[in-house]
């Protein structure tokens, strides 16, 4: 009983982590945040030197990468 308790507790605290992805990307992945402040995609272009290409649209501002 206490084995399956351990893994039940263990299981919800692993939860947060497996929702939210730390951008690590391959070439070619795209990764895409909204939230209702703000949306953000990004997409990496190069893996050596590495590279990521962004947009980022808020309410009153857009900002993107120009260097590619």
């Amino acid at each position: 009983m206490a084995y399956i308790a351990a893994y039940g507790v263990t299981f919800v605290t692993g939860l947060e982590t497996m929702l939210t992805k730390p951008f690590n990307p391959l070439l070619g992945e795209t990764y895409e945040l909204v939230t209702d402040e703000f949306r953000y995609f990004s997409e990496q272009v190069c893996h050596h030197p590495p590279r990521t290409a962004f947009h980022l649209e808020g309410k009153n501002y857009t900002v993107a990468s120009t260097e590619i």
